[in-house]
């Protein structure tokens, strides 16, 4: 809950580091949920974008589509980065 506090004050930092931590050590497990989601939109809020597209891509991999859990949070997501980005 700290994230929305941080996100409201414009905590950027912390953001991301919270939610890297809040997502697990395995980065390679991480798939699109509040975590993750929060931690892409710090790192476009940072201007880190090369970084938010590595993120969304990871994201677009772990993605279970065969039960599409996760879409949702992953269009959220893709939205956020061409929003920031404008591309």
């Amino acid at each position: 809950m700290t994230t929305h506090i941080f996100v409201a004050l414009g905590m950027w930092d912390e953001v991301v580091s919270q939610n890297e931590i809040a997502s697990g050590r395995d980065r390679t497990a991480w798939t699109p949920n509040h975590y993750t989601h929060w931690l892409g939109y710090g790192l476009l809020e940072q201007g880190r974008y090369r970084e938010a597209l590595r993120h969304l891509e990871l994201m677009r991999r772990n993605t279970d589509w065969a039960t599409g859990r996760g879409l949702a949070l992953l269009a959220q997501m893709r939205a956020d980065y061409v929003v920031n980005t404008e591309r």
